[in-house]
């Protein structure tokens, strides 16, 4: 039998390299060439046959990196694991967004430390027998949670129990039986970032929901009656709603409705801020139609900073779930033995985001 093709060698070389992550970047062709002693011609069939193997890609502008798929994948038997469960089935497009940033930041985390990252919603959990079996469980580094509409599924409350695993969610926990840590923002920053971006000279409402199931409205009520006293004026309809059955569509139109119903009760000039962004949205269409000046007559702000409603253009707090998610994933990695008998709490600062609206 013949002595195998130099470029198979070198590239046999060169993959071992990689995939022990000995190699950081991938060399170009003069590189290959010089370093190899070998013509280009075999230096591009040493790169063709390691493309094929979905080790390295070709990136316009920059040439043949490492291929992040294959290394993230690498040797995932050994690799520590991150759970994330979400009740992805029930999420209108607006929790869906806020869902997905949740774990663009767990993901972006964990594409960086070259940790695992395993998502499941709590439907599907029942489907995977495996997932906390003798030999995954001492490689999982704990579980992130993000709970339908603030209530702790008793299921995920069962499997960290039953484990003994850290876990960290973006909601407060009021088991007591359970260590949770939490990564969130402060309702209260909110409203302080709020008041001081308003005119301290002009009357201000606040454009509400009549929801008691929903504990984030009251507080960001009493938040405001706290920071605008006199001047602040909590605006809603008589009717209740369930916040957790309505869509974008139906936030901008209670928005456009309660301004409606009590223009007549406002005081211009004022400011408006909408208990979230699509209900500010919808407060701007009706007094746009009412031909008031915004922001000279009106500010409107909202609250969330959802680009898919704001698109920029209305004065929004952002809340930055994607830095909510790639803490918790470090808080997992860094502090994982601590955070099975001490709750930690990290606070993710928020942010006003000026738009034309004032």
């Amino acid at each position: 039998m013949g002595l195998p093709q130099k470029y198979l060698t070198i590239a046999e070389e060169l993959e071992k390299k990689i995939l022990s992550h000995k190699l950081k970047e991938f060399p170009d062709y003069c590189q290959l060439t010089e370093k190899f002693n070998i013509t280009r011609r075999t230096a591009g069939k040493i790169v063709a046959l390691l493309k094929k193997k979905g080790l390295i890609a070709y990136q316009p502008g920059i040439g043949n990196r490492l291929s992040l798929v294959k290394n993230n994948i690498y040797d995932h038997n050994k690799k520590k694991i991150i759970i994330a469960i979400s009740p992805v089935r029930d999420y209108t497009m607006q929790s869906l967004f806020y869902n997905n940033e949740l774990l663009r930041g767990l993901s972006e985390y964990c594409i960086k430390n070259q940790l695992l990252l395993r998502i499941y919603s709590t439907d599907n959990l029942a489907a995977h027998p495996g997932l906390f079996s003798r030999e995954t469980i001492n490689r999982v580094l704990g579980i992130f949670y993000n709970p339908h509409h603030y209530a702790f599924d008793k299921k995920i409350i069962d499997i960290i129990k039953k484990n003994s695993l850290p876990a960290v969610s973006n909601i407060f926990c009021r088991e007591k039986s359970l260590v949770v840590s939490t990564v969130s923002y402060q309702e209260q920053d909110v409203l302080c970032i709020l008041h001081k971006n308003v005119n301290p000279q002009i009357p201000v409402y606040l454009v509400s929901l009549r929801d008691k199931k929903e504990p984030w409205i009251r507080k960001r009520e009493i938040l405001f009656g706290a920071y605008f006293r006199e001047r602040g004026t909590v605006i809603r309809l008589k009717k209740k709603l369930s916040v957790a059955d309505c869509n974008m569509n139906k936030f901008i139109r209670i928005g456009y409705i309660t301004a409606k119903k009590l223009y007549d009760e406002m005081r211009f000039p004022c400011a408006i801020i909408g208990i979230n962004d699509a209900v500010a949205r919808g407060v701007m269409k009706y007094l746009l139609k009412r031909k008031i000046k915004i922001p000279e007559t009106a500010s409107i702000a909202g609250i969330d900073c959802n680009i898919l409603i704001t698109r920029d253009l209305i004065s929004s707090v952002e809340i930055n779930r994607f830095r909510m998610g790639y803490e918790a994933a470090r808080l997992l990695h860094k502090k994982n033995r601590e955070m099975k008998t001490r709750a930690f709490q990290v606070k993710v600062p928020v942010v006003f985001k000026k738009g034309i609206t004032g």
